[in-house]
């Protein structure tokens, strides 16, 4: 072995120890994604990474409205019925009153008034002689055909009473999804074990409407009935004017 090979040797021998390269017993972190990028520059917190806190006042909103909703269902349905109990009641009466009180008196009304101006004529042609009538039928016969009159008398009278009862069947079909809605609000707070004072709401109610069936008469028959209309002289004297101007007649 040569000199220079000792040397190197002794070198070798020499050099100190290499130091051991120390593991960390800390597991190396993941890079970040980009939503957890673009979320912290925001200053915000990502959707995946919600925290179990918020989500626990989430949760408790949601019980609050819930909460709310039960504590004035019973106000709100108690409201409900006693409004639709109280309509459906009206209704009723209003049908009732009209069709069977108010309705023959406007018939009468008018009625009244016409047999006012014919009677007016009916007394002018008691005094008049033979020769007189056959002289005016004479003249308004070929204007005024008696049997044509009386088929569009019966003509329209049919149609009158099948648009009343038209209207009258419309009033009730009214009642009846009063009607139903009543009883639609009534199941569901009988489903909900809802619990409602029926008597003092159907006492409040009827009597409600009997102060308004005795307003309603009264009103009705003080005023309504004393009302004067278009009285026999005024429609005389629309009718002659009327002929005059057209006709030349009077």
């Amino acid at each position: 072995m040569s000199l220079q090979d000792d040397s190197t040797l002794i070198s070798i021998v020499d050099s100190p120890p290499l130091m051991p390269i120390p593991i960390s017993n800390h597991l190396i972190k993941r890079v970040p994604s980009l939503t957890q990028i673009y979320a912290s520059e925001a200053n915000l917190t990502p959707l995946l990474s919600e925290s179990p806190r918020k989500q626990e006042i989430y949760y408790s909103y949601i019980e609050q409205i819930v909460l709310c909703c039960k504590k004035y269902e019973k106000t709100f349905i108690h409201i409900l019925l006693k409004l639709l109990l109280h309509i459906l009641l009206i209704s009723i009466f209003e049908s009732l009153f009209f069709f069977m009180y108010v309705s023959s008196l406007e018939n009468n009304g008018v009625e009244n008034t016409m047999d006012t101006f014919t009677n007016n004529a009916v007394k002018i042609c008691n005094n008049m002689t033979t020769p007189q009538i056959d002289l005016i039928n004479s003249y308004l016969g070929p204007y005024i055909n008696r049997t044509q009159v009386e088929l569009d008398a019966n003509i329209e009278f049919k149609i009158r009473e099948n648009w009343n009862e038209r209207i009258m069947i419309q009033s009730w079909i009214y009642v009846g999804v009063l009607s139903g809605l009543f009883c639609f609000v009534l199941l569901y707070g009988k489903l909900r074990s809802i619990y409602i004072k029926w008597t003092k709401v159907i006492i409040e109610n009827i009597f409600m409407v009997i102060l308004l069936a005795v307003y309603e008469m009264l009103f009705f028959n003080t005023i309504i009935f004393r009302y004067l209309p278009l009285s026999s002289s005024e429609i005389s004297n629309d009718t002659v004017q009327k002929l005059h101007n057209q006709c030349h007649l009077f």
